[in-house]
């Protein structure tokens, strides 16, 4: 049965990545639960290709906030996403205005899902995981504002009114 919850909140989102971690058969630790964000609502994963991979599967991320940065449609020409070292994962604004006009009012689905049947891949971000079969949805949580969640998370939000302590920081760890 999937739960849908009207909002989520800080707290729910911490009570979510609280899965206990298991280990997959490379050795990668892979939490119980994987998170996958869709501007869509649909009540099951189809496999599908995808140009880093050479058979279809379903992605999600081990890191919640990679999944909320999919609540909407973006790409690699307005944000510039990433891992620093052991920090949260960051997420920079290319041009002016952006967060607001990819995320803000814009409601979104964070499908949580029963980790087992994913692992990581080398060329992907660490974050990233992979399953060759269809996941089972564990929960379901409808988001009214995508925005908000961002910025509820922990995830580094960097405007681009803020590109030079962006480029100090990325400067600052490589």
């Amino acid at each position: 049965m999937i739960y849908i919850d009207m909002k989520i909140t800080k707290r729910k989102l911490i009570k979510l990545i609280e899965g206990v971690l298991r280990r997959d058969v490379e050795g990668l630790e892979v939490p119980r639960y994987v998170f996958h964000g869709s501007p869509y609502e649909f009540d099951d994963f189809e496999l599908r290709d995808h140009y880093h991979l050479d058979r279809p599967g379903v992605f999600a991320a081990d890191n919640i906030e990679q999944a909320l940065c999919s609540l909407q449609p973006w790409n690699d020409d307005q944000f510039e996403q990433g891992v620093v070292g052991e920090d949260p994962l960051y997420f920079f604004e290319k041009e002016p205005g952006l967060f607001k006009e990819v995320y803000e009012g814009k409601e979104g689905w964070l499908y949580v899902l029963d980790g087992r049947t994913f692992g990581h891949e080398p060329q992907l971000m660490r974050t990233e995981v992979v399953s060759y079969v269809v996941p089972e949805i564990v929960k379901v949580y409808y988001i009214e504002d995508s925005l908000a969640v961002l910025r509820a998370s922990d995830l580094l939000m960097f405007p681009y009114e803020k590109r030079k302590q962006f480029e100090r920081y990325i400067e600052g760890n490589f």
